[in-house]
C-alpha cells in the first residue's frame, strides 16, 4: 500500500540520519541533516494524502485523482454517496492529523513547509547542560583559653583542602529552533513513529 510504503521509506532514512547524528558538530553535517529532515518530513506529511487516495479506492468513491484529494473533497463525496464508513474514516483521519499538527513536538516540524528557507547554523542550536557538584568543606576553629579565663579565637583552618577544579559535567545536544528541548534525532524519530502508527491504526480500524 502506498501510505505504508511512504512510512517505510521514512524509517530507512532515519537509519542514515542516526549515523550522521554523531557528526552534527560539523556545519556540513548539520546542512545534510536538515536536507534529509526536510525530505522525510515532506514524505511523512504525504502519508495522509496517500491514505485518502487509498480509501477512495477502498470505499469505491470514484474521486478523480488528477487534482489533489483533500479532506473536504473526500468528505463531500462520502456524504453525497451516503457512505457511512467513508464518512467515519475521514472524520477520524482529520482529527488525528489535526492532533499531530497541534502537538508541541511534532507540530513545528509538520507545519513548517520549507525548512530550507531557515537553513542557518542557528537552525539547530547546541544545548549545553551543566551539572555541578558543590563540595562543602568544614573548618576547624582553634580556641585559646587564657589563664585569666578569657577566650581567644584563632584562625580557622579547613579540614580538607579545597578542590582545585569544580566537579562539572557538560552534555551537549542539537535541537531544532522550534523544539528547543528535544534532540533533533529524537524529534524525527517521534514523528516517524506517530505517522507509522497512523497508517497501522487506519488499516486496523477501517480496512
Amino acid at each position: 500500500m502506498a501510505a505504508e510504503s511512504r512510512s517505510r521509506k521514512g524509517r530507512d532514512r532515519l537509519v542514515r540520519m542516526t549515523a550522521l547524528h554523531a557528526q552534527l558538530g560539523e556545519r556540513e553535517a548539520r546542512v545534510q541533516f536538515l536536507d534529509w529532515t526536510e525530505d522525510r518530513v515532506g514524505a511523512l506529511r504525504s502519508v495522509v494524502d496517500y491514505l485518502l487516495q487509498e480509501y477512495n479506492e477502498e470505499y469505491g468513491l470514484g474521486i478523480d485523482l488528477n487534482a489533489r484529494l483533500t479532506f473536504d473533497k473526500f468528505e463531500r463525496t462520502a456524504q453525497s454517496s451516503g457512505n457511512s464508513k467513508a464518512m467515519a474514516f475521514v472524520a477520524w483521519l482529520r482529527k488525528e492529523f489535526q492532533s499531530l499538527g497541534q502537538d508541541k513536538i511534532l507540530g513545528p516540524l509538520l507545519n513548517q513547509r520549507h525548512l530550507t528557507i531557515h537553513r542557518k547554523e542557528q537552525e539547530m542550536v547546541a544545548n549545553v547542560g551543566v551539572e555541578e557538584t558543590v563540595r562543602v568543606v568544614d573548618a576547624l576553629s582553634i580556641t585559646v583559653v587564657r589563664q585569666d579565663g578569657g577566650e581567644e579565637v584563632g584562625s580557622q583552618e579547613p579540614l580538607l583542602p579545597p578542590p582545585q577544579e569544580s566537579d562539572t559535567e557538560v552534555t551537549v545536544f542539537w535541537s531544532f529552533s522550534g523544539i528547543p528541548g528535544l534532540d533533533v534525532l529524537e524529534a524525527c524519530r517521534q514523528l516517524y513513529d506517530r505517522m507509522a502508527k497512523l497508517v497501522q491504526d487506519s488499516h486496523k480500524l477501517y480496512t
